[in-house]
């Protein structure tokens, strides 16, 4: 008698996890508002160092750990994400990427600054990732 109603239990416990695990992501990979910590595009820092005006900086919100999650130029890794926020000098015409394929959820990029020669993309870009490439723009 005590054998069926675990069993019971067993079969309702292991049916809300499954239940609770589906809605949860379902909730991580829909659309929705802005996240609370996005930085804002009117506060953007000057970066010293970067004379040319060719560069942008890239943040990332999310909880840690980010392993190896990069801003790809070309197609190749320019940076690596060991902090929340990058500084890549770019070139004209460069396709600007964020590599998050190692992924462990969702996170989303957006571009605080950038340099005076960079015309696009522009401060307040972003984009989400969930172990995929997603593009940032070109340069």
């Amino acid at each position: 008698m005590l054998r069926p109603r675990l069993a019971w239990l067993w079969r309702w416990l292991m049916a809300a996890s499954v239940l609770f695990a589906f809605v949860s992501s379902w909730g991580l990979v829909t659309a929705g508002p802005v996240p609370a910590t996005a930085p804002v595009p009117g506060a953007q820092p000057r970066l010293e160092g970067l004379d040319s005006g060719l560069w942008l900086q890239v943040h990332v919100t999310g909880e840690r750990p980010w392993p190896r999650v990069a801003v790809l130029l070309n197609g190749r890794p320019a940076a690596y994400f060991r902090t929340a926020d990058v500084v890549v000098p770019v070139n004209p015409g460069d396709l600007i990427e964020i590599d998050g394929t190692l992924a462990p959820r969702v996170l989303v990029f957006w571009v605080t600054a950038v340099g005076d020669a960079v015309l696009a993309p522009r401060p307040g870009t972003y984009t989400a990732t969930y172990r995929s490439i997603a593009v940032l723009g070109r340069v």
